[in-house]
């Protein structure tokens, strides 16, 4: 599966300016609506059926529990209502469930299958791999995330925008000799995806018993006094699942092959020079007698494939320089270039979350100071076809459609 969306980063978002942008000189400072590039990602996120994590971060974990600021409908109905100006709410951690020890107990109860045989290399002979005298439906394994085979799962073209979240914007500069076009795009991408999860129902179950105690109610921004018993006094999620990678790949390409040339840089140091792109090879004559070519075809000279490997060693030297002191967690590698585009893998030392999912719970009053946790359902469900014409979601006025979580 793979599908595409356009992002529109603002500027705004950093402080100081155009400059910090990977892309500041291909589109400039582009003025788009505040908050466009949570709500573009959070919604090219949600197509994959999961809550999107923006920044990827290795700081969320199941259990956690967030105060969001109102309920998920009313948000969906004010943000399309404003015709998707402002920011979105800032969700904040409030409190975590300790639910390691069950989560323990969970895998250790679930089955565990056999390796597959990743050294055969014939397609015609995929023998169903086995281990003897082991009871692959008990034996569990709680040394392991779990494997998420997502197809092109998380693959985005963007535009224009900050990639800066997953390379550092020191480590490349994009540049184009005709200035930035539509056909210039940076494509994202999570090549290999793992998870956990704990099942809602005893995760609510733990919550309700937790929060009871945690005082939670004084941080949800409203002054209790002010709402009856039984009123709202505001919305958390519980997160009972979470998405991991270790791995991000972006790749820069110019979509029109013989459009603009697009030409990898590295920032280098003093008395390092990064190494220039090779330009195309120019195509041999035509024959009247040959097949005509592919419009969009590229002829490579003969030692192509020796010439892009020299370039891609030499931009690595060139990063290792440049990036030697200022990437913490993890390293970034390219992965191929040529005259119209690189490819960079950024590597995690630490698997970093980029969604969920879990409960919306409802928080009400109870008594002088205690409160009632009713849960609202799921908060990833699926995504609603939306109609930006009447900014309300298809379907019809009496097909109640789950809104998308921030």
């Amino acid at each position: 599966m793979k599908f595409v969306r356009t992002l529109g980063l603002s500027a705004r978002m950093v402080a100081l300016g155009c400059s910090l942008y990977v892309f500041a000189n291909l589109a400039g400072c582009v003025s788009t609506p505040r908050g466009a590039a949570a709500r573009e990602w959070s919604l090219t996120l949600r197509e994959m059926q999961i809550v999107p994590v923006f920044p990827p971060r290795e700081d969320v974990y199941v259990g956690d529990v967030y105060v969001v600021d109102q309920d998920e409908l009313k948000l969906f109905e004010e943000d399309f209502g404003a015709s998707h100006e402002g920011f979105l709410p800032i969700s904040i951690l409030a409190a975590h469930i300790p639910l390691q020890q069950d989560t323990s107990i969970f895998y250790n109860a679930r089955p565990s299958f056999p390796r597959t045989d990743l050294s055969n290399d014939d397609p015609s002979n995929a023998a169903q791999p086995t281990e003897e005298a082991t009871d692959v439906y008990t034996r569990g394994d709680v040394s392991r995330l779990r494997i998420v085979g997502f197809p092109e799962f998380m693959s985005a073209t963007i535009t224009q925008g900050d990639i800066a979240a997953f390379i550092p914007t020191e480590a490349v500069n994009i540049g184009a000799a005709a200035g930035f076009t539509q056909s210039q795009q940076v494509k994202i991408s999570v090549p290999v995806a793992e998870s956990y999860a704990y099942p809602a129902a005893q995760a609510f179950k733990a919550a309700e018993a937790h929060l009871a105690e945690s005082g939670i109610n004084k941080v949800m921004g409203v002054d209790p006094a002010l709402v009856g018993d039984g009123g709202v006094m505001g919305h958390l999620r519980l997160i009972t699942e979470v998405y991991y990678t270790r791995v991000i790949d972006v790749s820069f390409f110019n979509s029109q092959s013989r459009g603009a040339r697009v030409d990898a840089k590295i920032n280098a140091p003093p008395g390092l020079t990064a190494p220039e792109v090779p330009p195309p090879a120019e195509p041999p004559p035509a024959s009247p007698f040959d097949d005509p070519a592919p419009a969009s075809a590229d002829v490579a000279p003969p030692d192509a494939a020796s010439t892009a490997a020299d370039l891609v060693s030499s931009l690595n030297t060139q990063l290792d320089a440049a990036m030697a002191s200022q990437v913490p967690g993890g390293k970034i590698r390219f992965l191929s270039a040529g005259a119209y585009g690189v490819a960079m893998r950024r590597t995690f030392e630490r698997p970093v979350a980029i969604g969920y999912r879990g409960l919306l719970i409802e928080v009400q009053r109870k008594g002088k100071d205690g409160i009632a946790l009713v849960s609202k359902g799921t908060i990833s469900s699926f995504i609603p076809t939306f109609d930006p014409d009447s900014k309300k979601p298809a379907g019809g006025d009496d097909e109640e459609v789950p809104t998308p979580a921030r």
